[in-house]
């Protein structure tokens, strides 16, 4: 389906203030920049709807942004270019790269988020390296290329991670929901077979377990459920299903 740039740009607007919305969620910020979020998810999921020239266009807004309204961690105009803009264009640019394919967003997530890291990696080792401290992690620092490897991965990593199993745990919902729609429509079929439309109204006063003046088309239903309380069908349409009626408004709000 072709998606008009309207609708696309529309899209990046929204995608680019819920990243900086999720930038703001930090689990943990370190000293010279650079934190454990989400704020990728976004910027990731749009890639991977539009590919990897609006999403490095989505990237490079969000960089810009981010540096113009963020806490600005830079010390000249490399790191400036390099940890914002090169940064998250890397990151919308590898994770479109596999875009409207199946699985794109983990491919994205990883091979984005690879890139990011590879900018973040080497601005590190040959700019921020000047100011390597002589301990990090408790262990001595030799080298500023090990530095950048440790500074950034321990921050790049754990986001990476943290993405993935968002959208793992959003396919586990999505495909919970699917099932269970699919279980709801046998189940809709099950019950209307119990439905005889042809019955008339009979009243069984005297028949017990039955409420007074009950269908009987609903007998075989009412056996199966007493709240059921009607049948509504629509011709021509999918609405063909058990209408119920507790005690009280709550019972069925979510029950199936």
């Amino acid at each position: 389906m072709k998606v008009s740039k309207t609708r696309m740009i529309c899209e990046a607007a929204i995608f680019i203030a819920m990243a900086e919305i999720l930038s703001l969620i930090k689990l943990y910020e370190f000293p010279n920049g650079g934190s454990i979020t989400l704020e990728m998810l976004p910027i990731i999921l749009f890639a991977a709807r539009y590919g990897c020239g609006w999403g490095s266009l989505a990237g490079l807004v969000y960089g810009t942004i981010t540096y113009l309204i963020g806490n600005k961690f830079s010390i000249d105009w490399t790191t400036i270019i390099c940890d914002y803009f090169i940064a998250f264009v890397a990151l919308g640019f590898g994770a479109g790269l596999l875009s409207r394919r199946k699985w794109s967003v983990y491919y994205g997530t990883v091979i984005g988020g690879l890139l990011r890291f590879l900018a973040h990696y080497l601005v590190g080792a040959l700019v921020w390296g000047k100011w390597m401290p002589d301990e990090f992690f408790g262990m001595t620092m030799t080298s500023p290329w090990f530095y950048s490897l440790l500074y950034n991965g321990s921050y790049m990593l754990p986001s990476i991670i943290l993405c993935v199993v968002v959208f793992a745990a959003s396919l586990i919902y999505i495909l919970g929901n699917k099932m269970q729609s699919i279980n709801n429509g046998k189940l809709s079929d099950e019950l209307s077979n119990l439905y005889d439309p042809n019955a008339t109204n009979t009243s069984t006063v005297n028949k017990d377990g039955y409420p007074n003046n009950y269908i009987a088309g609903f007998e075989a239903l009412y056996k199966r459920n007493p709240d059921i309380a009607g049948w509504i069908k629509i011709p021509d349409t999918k609405l063909d299903y058990a209408v119920m009626q507790a005690e009280d408004n709550d019972k069925y709000h979510r029950t199936d």
